[in-house]
């Protein structure tokens, strides 16, 4: 029997899976010599072809579309990405079984131990373009120190932190504790950058939450639940 991940597959089959057009236009890209397998010209559009081998089309490797998938998740804190090493308890892939068996990945920097809105997306495009640091989008972040802090001490730390991290718009303390919890809001960057400026400065953080990102918010998304993106809500992170 053979191994699922070395199917068979007809040639202008597969170029049309992967979108260079339809399956009868591909037979005639093949039979006009455009096509390759493993660098050898092939005009046999009816060709068997196994998953393994690879495909060029005007000078380019050409892979098979896969669907693209678009999550957001309210994450819990302290909950892996990855696989989880302590049985019985949930990782970020057992919360998103109900809604896909895709493997997926966070479309930007997020730490295993902070919680709030997360984009898990198969989109590389997407994950290349959200975790550029430098993207302009409005975040805002809830964080908990270890420490009580009041108004002098916030005001001291957001002239720092403003001469380190120029996309930091405004810091509000919330609560001065102990815990102190603050609001940071950002024009750019993520929450990794600010747990990492927070903890080289020797404040240490129990909790990072983040609550917005750009035009999305955890209304009606409890912690550990998910839902689809809208295809508005994928079209505004792609191109603005």
């Amino acid at each position: 029997m053979e191994d699922e991940k070395d199917q068979v597959l007809r040639l202008n089959k597969f170029v049309s899976h992967c979108g260079v057009c339809t399956r009868r236009e591909a037979v005639e890209l093949i039979k006009k010599g455009e096509v390759s397998v493993n660098g050898v010209v092939v005009t046999d559009p009816f060709m068997t072809l196994k998953e393994s081998e690879q495909v060029i089309y005007k000078g380019r490797l050409i892979k098979p579309e896969v669907k693209k998938t678009y999550l957001l998740l309210n994450k819990p804190a302290k909950c892996p990405f990855g696989e989880n090493p302590v049985p019985g308890k949930p990782n970020v892939s057992r919360l998103l079984q109900k809604m896909t068996n895709d493997i997926l990945q966070p479309a930007y920097p997020f730490g295993d131990d902070d919680c709030g809105l997360v984009i898990m997306t198969n989109d590389t495009d997407l994950v290349t373009r959200l975790s550029d640091p430098a993207r302009k989008s409005r975040i805002v972040l809830e964080v908990w120190l270890d420490t009580a802090m009041d108004e002098n001490d916030k005001n001291n730390l957001l002239t720092l932190a403003r001469e380190e991290m120029s996309q930091i718009v405004g810091i509000e303390l919330m609560d001065g504790g102990p815990p102190a919890r603050l609001g940071i809001e950002l024009t750019a960057g993520n929450g990794v950058q600010i747990r990492e400026y927070l903890e080289k400065e020797g404040y240490k953080l129990t909790k990072c939450d983040l609550m917005s990102y750009g035009n999305l918010n955890k209304k009606d998304l409890k912690r550990g639940w998910s839902r689809p993106l809208t295809d508005k809500e994928v079209i505004f992170l792609k191109h603005f």
